[in-house]
């Protein structure tokens, strides 16, 4: 739990009445699990790809120097509902993916440029959450070294989770770790916003996102019902570090089993 502070008191550290204003004009939405009675299974595959910017200050918090690395990451995901009928539910999932920075640059000197290196890391996190119409909590266990920040690799979170107040169905606020899919390109580490169903074929999320990228971001998710058995996830990000863009787009494909 001191990781996760500390990561968030960074991310925090800069003025955030940008973010605050784009977050205020577009409520209501936010990040959702899948709505838990659609089916027993489902399945997803994503792709994602995005800037992260590393970024070297001085004792006042000034930018020295900065340096942006892009990035690609893809991940899965599979989950299982108990009683889906039912007005509660138990959640089994498991997720995993791969993130990769083939020229990835470090902020670490004032001159001259930074030494390319490739950089990579995967991971896997079986879950398991309650889920009922007006709340529910998520907990699961990440195995695999992911960092908790790009300038910051020995450091890396291990549990994943969220916790949601108000129905699924209608507007609520939900915070999450660790459990964008894409992790990185999907969002970053941390969330927190609202969301809401936007017509009977589309919910969406808005809020604010933290973790790896070096400061926090504004965060749009959306997922699209393409039919009974498909939908289609869409993710971006926006934010900037030392001058430097931060920012992702992802996407990915959710099929249906049951009923």
């Amino acid at each position: 739990m001191k990781k996760i502070a500390a990561i968030l008191t960074r991310a925090l550290k800069p003025p955030l009445h940008v973010f605050m204003v784009s977050f205020i004009l577009v409520l209501p939405v936010g990040y959702y699990p899948d709505d838990p009675d659609s089916s027993n299974l489902s399945v997803g595959v994503y792709g994602g790809t995005g800037q992260v910017a590393s970024v070297l200050r001085s004792c006042d918090g000034t930018a020295i120097r900065t340096e942006k690395s892009s990035f690609k990451d893809v991940s899965g995901i599979a989950t299982w509902t108990l009683n889906p009928q039912d007005s509660t539910h138990i959640v089994i999932g498991v997720r995993g993916g791969y993130w990769r920075a083939s020229k990835a640059r470090f902020a670490e000197s004032r001159t001259g440029p930074a030494a390319e290196m490739k950089l990579d890391f995967e991971y896997f996190n079986p879950n398991l959450s309650y889920e009922g119409r007006k709340g529910g909590i998520g907990l699961g266990v990440i195995f695999g070294h992911v960092p908790i920040s790009f300038d910051g690799l020995r450091e890396k979170i291990s549990i994943s989770g969220h916790v949601r107040a108000g129905n699924i169905k209608k507007v609520h606020f939900i915070f999450s770790f660790g459990e964008n899919t894409p992790l990185i390109s999907g969002g970053g580490l941390f969330d927190l916003g609202f969301g809401y169903p936007a017509g009977s074929n589309m919910r969406m999320f808005t809020g604010l996102s933290a973790g790896f990228y070096d400061r926090m971001g504004f965060l749009q998710q959306t997922r699209i019902r393409i039919n009974n058995r498909v939908d289609t996830d869409i993710s971006f990000r926006i934010g900037k570090a030392g001058g430097a863009f931060e920012g992702s787009l992802s996407g990915g494909l959710i099929y249906r089993f049951g009923r």
